[in-house]
């Protein structure tokens, strides 16, 4: 395996675990700037949104978590064209958390699978964040 490969592993593992606190501690503008303006996230319910209906769900008060862990990340890099995206990545991690959404509680371990492309202007960006209830 590459130097260059593992290195951005390494970065991702740590972006993944940093989206985890974000989301934890509401850092509306730290999320800002790593979900790509198009995102399309799966909620475990089901449910599909936006970014904009993410970043205003993450705010909403009613919403929260008593604990959010990011584990077991594992990063896999792919090669595209370079004129486009330096970098295509898919990062699979476990999610164990427990907080209310809205007036209905929540605990559970959710796998999380989440695409990322790196642009040249922005770094990397979450296009796609898949969530599902083990």
């Amino acid at each position: 395996m590459s130097s260059n490969k593992i290195d951005i592993e390494n970065e991702l593992i740590e972006l993944n675990i940093k989206i985890g606190e974000a989301e934890k501690q509401r850092q509306e503008d730290f999320l800002k700037g790593v979900l790509a303006d198009d995102l399309i996230f799966r909620r475990a319910s089901g449910k599909v949104v936006n970014k904009v209906e993410y970043l205003a769900d993450l705010v909403n008060p009613d919403n929260k978590y008593e604990y959010l862990i990011s584990e077991d990340v594992q990063p896999t890099v792919f090669d595209v064209q370079p004129t486009v995206y330096e970098d295509v990545v898919t990062v699979s991690l476990l999610v164990r958390a427990k907080g209310q959404r809205e007036t209905k509680e929540f605990e559970g371990v959710y796998r999380n699978i989440r695409i990322f492309l790196k642009n040249k202007n922005k770094g990397w960006q979450c296009v796609v964040w898949f969530n599902t209830v083990i």
